[in-house]
């Protein structure tokens, strides 16, 4: 919390300095200006939280600086402080929207209570703004998910700094419990420490893509980031345990679309995460692995992919394909990273031996607890998977929330999907919703475009005219009039 006081009486500014270190439980920054127009530079520099302004100072007296202040869009919280009970002060103080006034001296159990008033008021305001960023960057990125680029306006295209992205990548054995069981803890972590980012005028918002993950997104300055970093990788590190590891890697972007893009190209590697510096928070276009190194950790994540799957085939392929790789090859892993995350992911106690075909001989041992760790997927269960998309469809559905319906791990989930349909859960649930929606537009006739799109599980007709043109070549209007001779409909 930065808090300003202004006053040309110093042993006023130490005492009231004095009371506020007593009563607040947070070390705030404190700021101290003597005049008027210092208090106008200061406000403009730090944008305090709140400013305690005595009227009468030299250069520029605390009402017209306080109003030269509130020309800016900060939500500064402006109180008066005066020796003098004049009501004209007051008067000109509540033309100006004041937080409040008050008369000197300044009363501790007084203070307090405008202090917890205050802050009341300063966490609605900006919880109130970080759900309009929420609901914006939501509807970027739900609309980018489906249809690629479009035009969209970015919600914090004003404030300093940039965005980032924090992907957190859980991994356990086969069966979903730990999974279930950190996702949840974590996922409520987030949620605490987000709120006490309100505080700094750090927007965030945590951001479940379609196709698996948990994101962690803010918009904020270089030196926020630092500490920001340096607090999630405590909070990883409060989560994990012995059944449940915990990655977590950064993408950045100047604009919304930028960072999107970015968290797509993560997607695309996170079998790097067997390779890096387990605890630490990283950058995947920071790595340094050759491409040698990064087929090893392909190869790899084929052979974790293949345990869970009590798949003895492919465990067989990958254990063989790993074994052709010379000790040069991992020069840049991680090795306690690497053994770290298969003993989690496979259920099993391994150890760096000092040689890549140490660990290899350890693998093969270990091949006979497939069938006790791993989770094959049965075809009816697979159909049933199917089938629940088919019927629920119109629902709010999402990875995580498929995958503990069927008590499976989402990426365990996201990869079969993917292996047996041929593509990803969210493009299957998107063909599903547009087939649905040019049935309805074709054999109800009346029902208007937005309420096809509700009907099929868009709340946004604008999103769901972008999707269904992407899909099709034309609007839902445009689809309808083309098959069945009726009047165009404009998109809703």
């Amino acid at each position: 919390m930065v808090i300003l006081i202004a006053d040309d009486d110093r042993l006023a500014r130490f005492s009231l300095k004095s009371v506020l270190c007593d009563i607040l439980d947070e070390n705030p920054m404190i700021i101290e200006v003597s005049n008027g127009k210092r208090l106008v530079e200061q406000c403009r520099l730090h944008q305090p939280d709140v400013a305690f302004v005595d009227i009468s100072m030299p250069h520029l007296d605390g009402l017209s600086a306080i109003a030269q202040c509130m020309e800016s869009d900060s939500d500064t919280q402006f109180v008066i402080i005066s020796g003098y009970s004049d009501f004209s002060y007051a008067r000109k103080g509540i033309s100006l929207q004041v937080a409040d006034y008050l008369l000197k001296p300044i009363e501790e159990a007084e203070l307090k209570s405008v202090m917890d008033r205050l802050m009341v008021r300063l966490y609605d305001n900006r919880r109130n703004l970080n759900l309009n960023f929420n609901v914006r960057a939501g509807d970027c990125f739900r609309l980018w998910e489906e249809v690629g680029y479009c035009p969209q306006e970015d919600p914090c295209a004003d404030m300093p700094g940039q965005y980032y992205a924090f992907r957190f990548y859980l991994d356990s054995p086969p069966a979903p419990e730990s999974y279930r069981e950190g996702y949840l803890t974590l996922t409520q972590g987030l949620q605490d420490f987000g709120k006490r980012l309100l505080s700094s005028r750090v927007p965030y918002m945590i951001w479940e893509p379609k196709d698996s993950g948990l994101v962690f997104i803010v918009r904020c300055e270089e030196r926020t980031f630092d500490s920001l970093r340096g607090k999630l990788e405590k909070l990883c590190a409060s989560v994990a345990n012995s059944r449940l590891a915990l990655s977590c890697v950064c993408a950045r972007g100047m604009d919304l679309w930028t960072l999107f893009n970015a968290m797509k190209e993560n997607a695309g590697r996170e079998e790097y995460r067997f390779g890096l510096t387990y605890g630490k928070i990283t950058s995947f276009d920071q790595t340094l692995f050759t491409e040698r190194e990064q087929a090893l950790l392909k190869t790899i994540s084929e052979l974790v992919d293949a345990y869970q799957e009590a798949d003895e085939s492919l465990y067989n392929k990958a254990l063989k394909a790993l074994q052709q790789y010379p000790n040069s090859t991992i020069r840049s892993i991680q090795t306690n990273t690497l053994v770290h995350l298969l003993s989690v992911c496979m259920n099993g106690r391994f150890s760096w031996p000092g040689t890549l075909q140490g660990l290899c001989r350890q693998l093969e041992r270990h091949r006979s607890q497939i069938f006790v760790g791993g989770v094959c997927m049965e075809t009816d269960k697979f159909a049933k998977i199917v089938k629940y998309v088919d019927q629920h469809y119109m629902e709010d559905i999402s990875v995580v929330q498929m995958a503990e319906k069927m008590d499976l791990t989402p990426n365990y989930f996201s990869k079969i999907f993917r292996d047996r349909m041929g593509k990803t859960f969210s493009a299957y649930l998107t063909e599903v919703r547009i087939n649905q929606a040019k049935r309805i537009l074709l054999m109800r006739k009346n029902v208007r475009v937005k309420d096809v799109a509700l009907m099929v599980g868009y709340f946004s007709p604008r999103h769901f005219t972008n999707v269904f043109k992407k899909m099709t070549g034309c609007y839902p209007g445009d689809f309808r009039k083309q098959h069945q001779g009726g009047d165009t409909e404009k998109p809703d």
